[in-house]
């Protein structure tokens, strides 16, 4: 939509200028900061390079490491199954997430809190790339749990460099 961070300011001050009827104008735009003149005053305002943000996931761009298909109830009995297990101290957050270990004939899953452990294997076709590990945070395996519901839908697990995918 815009091309870069000075075409979308143009574009806001010619909105300043069509509704509120004064003049307005973009000067010193450098040094990650830009300066607004408008009337009889100036604002200065802070800005960050696109660089400083993570990027968006695309799945098509990416190189997939693994994928794993199953029933979408099977997510919702490993994150039922698992949340009595998944720790809560944020000074260990590697046990406060569940371990999905893709193997070559299906799924194995852990969790701990450091006094209790729960790890299961189930069967599952479609795996592709075995041996690849996948921390789910508790948060976010709550929200799988309130995506899923009763879906009887096939739910496909996608992992990629630095990104996974349920679909």
């Amino acid at each position: 939509m815009f091309q870069n961070l000075r075409h979308f300011f143009d574009v806001i001050i010619n909105i300043i200028r069509h509704f509120l009827r004064i003049k307005a104008s973009i000067r010193n735009f450098k040094d990650s900061f830009f300066e607004v003149v408008y009337g009889s005053g100036k604002a200065k305002f802070p800005f960050v390079s696109s660089d400083e943000f993570p990027r968006h996931f695309n799945s098509e761009k990416e190189n997939m490491l693994n994928k794993c298909v199953m029933p979408s109830q099977t997510l919702k009995y490993i994150i039922n199954s698992t949340k009595n297990f998944v720790g809560n101290d944020e000074l260990r957050p590697t046990m406060m997430a569940v371990c999905l270990t893709f193997l070559e004939d299906g799924l194995e899953y852990c969790a701990t809190d450091a006094h209790k452990m729960i790890c299961e294997k189930i069967k599952s076709e479609g795996v592709v790339g075995a041996g690849t590990q996948l921390l789910i945070p508790k948060t976010t395996s709550r929200a799988l749990l309130c995506l899923v519901g009763d879906s009887e839908l096939p739910l496909e697990i996608s992992t990629y460099e630095k990104f996974a995918s349920f679909k």
